[in-house]
């Protein structure tokens, strides 16, 4: 991101905060009541993750002291609100033994770890199977699909994370105003 852009960026944020709160009555400004949603955030490398550098080494409850100085130590205040999925194990290493681009495959299925369709980075690399958000959607009572985001840097070419099925996509929002609207 340039820097002009990113100084517009962020001076238009500090403004339009307040003047959105401004909008709103006092009755619609609170937070909802009940019980609040739940989130499933990845976070995902394509080209892998560094083990002894992302999270404690040992399976169990996560240990905050077995955590300095990894990658995940700036989410220490909300450890007790969190799951490290270990030990999933992508299946790219085939992609790539056969001369294939494994980033494509890589994101097709992070959340899956099963096979896969397609590769050589074509944007058509597809999964096999139901993604562990799609499965988490529906087990905790979700109708249709769920909410899919990818936020960040897209290089152009299409990041496929998010599965219904075989090879049935969940089509994801680039834009955060979208899930709102």
């Amino acid at each position: 991101m340039e820097r002009r852009m990113f100084l517009k960026s962020s001076s238009g944020l500090c403004l339009a905060i307040p003047f959105l709160e401004s909008l709103l009555s006092p009755e619609e400004a609170r937070a909802q009541s009940g019980t609040p949603k739940s989130f499933l955030i990845t976070m995902r490398n394509g080209c892998g993750r560094e083990h002894e550098m992302f999270w404690q080494a040992g399976d169990g409850a996560i240990v905050e002291g077995q955590n300095t100085g990894k990658s995940v130590a700036v989410l220490k205040p909300y450890f007790s609100k969190m799951l490290f999925v270990n030990g999933a194990t992508p299946t790219i290493t085939k992609n790539v033994r056969s001369g294939g681009c494994s980033h494509g495959v890589a994101t097709a299925n992070l959340l899956t770890c099963g096979d896969f369709t397609g590769g050589n980075n074509n944007g058509m690399e597809a999964a096999h199977e139901i993604s562990f958000d799609y499965y988490l959607h529906k087990a905790f009572g979700g109708t249709g699909n769920p909410i899919v985001a990818q936020l960040g840097y897209n290089s152009g070419k299409k990041h496929r994370i998010s599965w219904s099925a075989r090879e049935q996509e969940i089509a994801a929002t680039f834009n955060p105003l979208n899930i709102y609207t």
